[in-house]
């Protein structure tokens, strides 16, 4: 428990990219993450489908969901839009945060005639482009 004596200790690194996240600053950023998040209404219960590669924003969307007692619905990156959509509609996710990588299957998501599909934000580590600074 060395993050308890040091929240300095390295808590994740990104070999791609070379980001390094402290304890302490994956902490600092899910928070933030997560009060974006009740900044556009979600909460307790509330399910936040995440399409993401393995990353720091995964892990930091995912911890952010638990502080604020929504549940994350991690999605892989490998179904169909139809598969998706199928998904975040089934479990009553009410947005989706997903990574640039994805952002042609999401494109796919959305049909006129569906009122329950989920509200979308495109994130990366530099932030989210469907409102300003959403995660940073």
């Amino acid at each position: 428990m060395a993050y308890l004596r040091d929240p300095d200790v390295q808590a994740i690194f990104e070999p791609g990219s070379g980001r390094r996240l402290s304890f302490r600053s994956l902490n600092d950023s899910s928070d933030q993450v997560a009060q974006a998040l009740a900044a556009t209404g979600v909460g307790p219960g509330d399910r936040i489908g995440l399409l993401t590669m393995n990353s720091a924003d995964f892990v930091e969307t995912f911890l952010s969901a638990a502080k604020i007692g929504a549940v994350a619905v991690p999605l892989n990156g490998r179904l169909t839009p139809d598969g998706l959509e199928f998904i975040l509609i089934d479990s009553g996710t009410s947005v989706l945060v997903y990574s640039e990588e994805f952002a042609a299957p999401v494109a796919q998501l959305h049909h006129p005639r569906r009122q329950d599909t989920p509200v979308t934000c495109r994130c990366s580590s530099r932030g989210c482009d469907d409102s300003d600074d959403w995660l940073r």
